[in-house]
């Protein structure tokens, strides 16, 4: 349920309404493309550059495929899937989050990580680096 919690939020501020009103409209049994179709969202928001030459393979294959397809003008032609859309937002949220490259997260993601464990792991990727950084040695508030 926490990645449908990020999709709820990113369609309701991008639709300018409150999430529950996309919560009711998932719980009645509407895809994420027909909620996002229903507000005027199309499938160019999920969209994210990937700067670096990616395989982009499972689960970004399909997706990207789409996107390269398509002439950008007719994105709105483009109809993604639950699938797709989940993993498109993770992997914009990850990114954004973070401040990781869209690439990385794609490696990450073909290596077969979840989201969860990715934020976890670069979390505590980001903590060992703070503490390499700390200076060894005494600070000014030790006794010499």
């Amino acid at each position: 349920m926490m990645m449908s919690f990020l999709l709820f939020f990113f369609i309701a501020k991008r639709a300018r309404v409150a999430p529950e009103v996309i919560i009711k409209m998932r719980l009645s049994g509407y895809s994420w493309m027909d909620i996002s179709l229903h507000y005027g969202i199309g499938p160019e928001v999920y969209y994210i550059p990937v700067e670096e030459t990616v395989i982009v393979g499972p689960p970004y294959g399909k997706a990207y495929g789409y996107y390269r397809k398509y002439p950008r003008h007719k994105w709105k032609l483009i109809r993604l899937d639950d699938d797709d859309i989940v993993n498109l937002v993770n992997l914009r949220f990850i990114s954004e989050y973070h401040g990781i490259p869209p690439a990385e997260v794609i490696k990450m993601k073909g290596h077969g990580k979840k989201f969860v464990v990715m934020d976890k792991e670069i979390k505590e990727h980001k903590r060992e680096k703070h503490k390499e950084k700390k200076p060894k040695g005494k600070g000014k508030w030790h006794d010499d």
